[in-house]
């Protein structure tokens, strides 16, 4: 007889193994994977290329983060939060390799020149929370 136990052993199986403490995953419109390696600054790109539920394509997609910990996609970029601020990297869809960050950090920029990305995002991110998710709420017009 085959127990609860047995039987989700027999459908579990690893997507992937090996990564260096993935903290978050991102699974894109094309259904890629990215996932954040928190401690090693960088983010994975994972592809399952023959459908058969594993990854089969590895390649490191982003880097140069400080413990990237939120990810989320919106229209054609991939947005990440580390312990620096959010980035916005830009994605083209069955690419293995983000493009490079496309704003530069706040504190590089002077007050004066600073100005809002209107209608980009409304984001609700508590501040000082490593654990926080990055939530992306829709535009309403």
């Amino acid at each position: 007889m085959l127990t609860a136990a047995a039987s989700l052993e027999a459908v579990r199986a690893p997507f992937i193994t090996g990564l260096e403490h993935p903290r978050r995953l991102l699974v894109l419109p094309n259904n890629d994977v990215i996932v954040a390696e928190q401690r090693a600054g960088y983010l994975t790109l994972l592809r399952d290329q023959d459908g058969d539920g594993k990854a089969d394509y590895i390649q490191r997609y982003a880097d140069d983060f400080k413990a990237p910990y939120g990810l989320a996609y919106r229209e054609g970029f991939v947005l990440i939060a580390d312990q620096e601020g959010i980035w916005r990297v830009p994605h083209v869809s069955g690419a293995v390799r983000a493009g490079r960050a496309d704003q530069p950090k706040i504190t590089d920029v002077p007050p004066e020149q600073r100005k809002p990305v209107p209608a980009a995002c409304r984001c609700r991110c508590p501040r000082g929370n490593p654990r926080a998710r990055l939530t992306i709420l829709p535009m309403w017009e």
